[in-house]
């Protein structure tokens, strides 16, 4: 959006509040007239919408359709979940265990906020909020670590739902079970079982840790990662420029290949352990459960291209680290 534009926005802003703050008496005619500019005021920021749409798709098409994959992913696997845990599992389930069935659903609730949290994600980029984007990302990997926790230990899980009993025992949990650094040894354990020589965890925490750190900056407000994300460098532009109103820059390529890698490691671990250890039987899901594994097939294939890809920078600390 041009500048005298959002100055121009502001200015009319600024005089309705005045006007709402006094008698509008003899002055509704103004009134009117401020409304009407505003409204007209408004096609700016659709058209800077619409621009940012084209830029991004433009831009980030492949990255971007590797995302759709991994939410269909997130959709499928919620859908299969949806359809047999609302209230009791269906007979191929052959689950009798009733704390094994409340484990099952809560993992499907959670996934479900792990796809909205993915297709709000893409939202955003499309409309040029990296910022929030990967504010948004960051809580996607609290939410999916409390997701694997949750599915894959019975203890986790049995803790976690005392969160909800009172304050006390919420301190508790958190402080014990889902602060990061509780969770993430957690999470190491339960890794190693997949392979006992760490493989597993090594390529989970390759992406995890330093995104985790990276984007704690930009949801508490480190001083770079509040400027870098007001000033950015808009695609196929050479200077930096105010990300006012949405702008699609370089700096979504980091945000789209860490979510991309990282949404997809989710699904293939959450199947790990619903396969290993819940003995969920997805091949007896019918055309819902093929579908869900085609879209896991194409990402597997399409998995060594992004990890050797996100290998690239991922020794590199960004200068927004939450520790620095």
């Amino acid at each position: 959006m041009k500048v005298n534009e959002l100055i121009r926005f502001s200015q009319i802003l600024e005089e309705l509040i005045a006007l709402q703050s006094s008698s509008l008496d003899g002055e509704k005619k103004y009134y009117k007239k401020l409304v009407k500019e505003l409204n007209s005021c408004k096609k700016y920021f659709i058209e800077n919408k619409s621009e940012c749409l084209k830029e991004f798709h433009r831009s980030y098409q492949e990255r971007s359709q590797l995302l759709d994959f991994n939410i269909y992913q997130h959709i499928d696997l919620f859908l299969l979940f949806s359809e047999s845990f609302y209230y009791e599992p269906k007979p191929i389930f052959n689950i009798t265990n009733k704390e094994q069935h409340q484990q099952l659903i809560s993992f499907g609730w959670t996934l479900c906020n792990l796809t909205n949290s993915l297709i709000a994600m893409r939202s955003l980029l499309e409309q040029g909020f990296d910022l929030q984007a990967k504010q948004l990302f960051r809580s996607y990997i609290e939410y999916s670590d409390i997701a694997i926790a949750s599915l894959a230990s019975i203890d986790f899980y049995q803790n976690y739902k005392r969160m909800a009993e009172s304050k006390e025992d919420e301190n508790d949990v958190w402080w014990n079970y889902t602060r990061p650094k509780a969770i993430t040894k957690i999470l190491k354990e339960i890794y190693l079982t997949f392979d006992e020589d760490g493989k597993f965890w090594e390529m989970v925490n390759m992406i995890r840790e330093p995104s985790y750190d990276y984007y704690s900056g930009h949801v508490h407000g480190h001083f770079m990662a509040n400027t870098y994300s007001a000033l950015s460098q808009g695609v196929g532009k050479e200077l930096y420029q105010p990300t006012i109103s949405g702008v699609v820059t370089t700096n979504m390529r980091d945000t789209l290949d860490r979510s991309i890698c990282y949404s997809h490691l989710v699904i293939k671990h959450a199947m790990i352990i619903l396969v290993k250890d819940q003995k969920i039987p997805f091949n007896k899901f019918g055309e819902q459960g093929e579908k869900f594994v085609m879209f896991y097939k194409m990402m597997e294939m399409l998995w060594p291209i992004m990890l050797k890809e996100l290998k690239m920078f991922a020794g590199e600390q960004p200068p927004t680290s939450a520790s620095t």
